[in-house]
C-alpha cells in the first residue's frame, strides 16, 4: 500500500495536480512509511518531496549561489572573469 501511495504521489506531482495537495499526501505517505519501517520508499520519496517544496517556495534548502564557479580541474572563476579569456 505504501509503494502504491508513493507511485500515486509521483504521478500527481508530474501531472500537475495542485502542489499543496501533493505535499500533504506525500507527508502522509512518508509518515506511513516510517510507521511500517519501509525506508526504501521513504528514501525514494525524499527528492520528490524536496522538489515539490521548492516549487511552492517552502524549501528550507539555501538557494544555490553561483558567485564562484569551479570547473572539473578545480579552477575557480567569477562570472565576470571569463569575458574574453577563451575568445580567438
Amino acid at each position: 500500500a505504501v509503494a502504491s501511495s508513493s507511485m500515486y504521489n509521483n504521478c500527481c506531482l508530474w501531472s500537475g495536480k495542485e502542489l499543496n495537495a501533493v505535499v500533504d499526501s506525500m507527508k502522509d505517505t512518508m509518515k506511513e512509511s516510517k510507521y511500517h519501517k519501509n525506508f526504501v520508499v521513504l528514501t525514494l520519496m525524499m527528492p520528490m518531496f524536496r522538489v515539490a517544496l521548492r516549487l511552492i517556495g517552502q524549501s528550507d534548502a539555501p538557494a544555490p549561489q553561483q558567485d564562484n564557479l569551479t570547473n572539473a580541474f578545480g579552477e575557480t572563476f567569477s562570472e565576470g572573469d571569463n569575458a574574453g579569456k577563451y575568445a580567438t
